[in-house]
């Protein structure tokens, strides 16, 4: 039986050891990550058992326009699977640096997004909210919402601190508030119909 796999073509280049390189990442039924070299040609690394089921999504981390990081932030992308969370993987080591854990993905492949200042991972959830996660720690810094369904995609804007969430029936718009002296976050619902 051959794997299936899914490929999450890199949009920006990632600072790999001072080289700019264009990857390919890719996730497959076998529950193996895969890193292909587009100027190589070829694959460069895999990394086994990623997660305990399938990867649903590969989330890299894309900056903005409007916010800046360090090189460094590049180099980290994300993953999550049904039922076993979300990872962050360092491209130059292929380790797992931590798991963000908190929110319930058992029935739906519940979708990530890192803000725009490589700050925080939003990430949607079974059991009807959003969990919002600073990229420092494991466990979840605030839920936002109480929806009548499971959400399933999460996206920030790239240009203000908000977050949208949707769900089978509709759609979300957060506005979060970054208070960056005491790390806590603000939250304004204004559901807006999913067309």
């Amino acid at each position: 039986m051959r794997d299936i796999f899914l490929c999450f073509l890199v949009e920006e280049n990632f600072n790999n050891w001072f080289t700019v390189a264009n990857i390919v990442l890719t996730a497959g039924s076998n529950r193996a990550l895969e890193v292909f070299d587009l100027n190589a040609g070829c694959s460069t690394a895999v990394i086994q058992e990623a997660h305990v089921r399938s990867v649903h999504q590969i989330c890299q981390n894309k900056g903005s326009s409007f916010s800046t990081q360090q090189p460094e932030a590049y180099n980290f992308f994300l993953t999550t699977a049904a039922g076993d969370g979300i990872k962050l993987w360092d491209l130059r080591t292929l380790r797992c640096e931590r798991r963000f854990e908190g929110h319930s993905s058992r029935c739906y492949p519940c979708g990530i997004a890192v803000s725009p200042c490589g700050r925080f991972i939003a990430s949607g959830s079974d059991d009807k909210y959003a969990y919002i996660y600073e990229m420092r720690s494991s466990t979840f810094l605030q839920k936002l919402g109480r929806h009548t369904e499971s959400v399933i995609n999460v996206s920030f804007n790239p240009s203000s601190p908000q977050v949208s969430h949707c769900f089978f029936s509709s759609f979300q718009h957060v506005l979060m508030s970054l208070d960056t002296n005491s790390q806590t976050l603000c939250s304004f619902h204004k559901p807006v119909l999913f067309c």
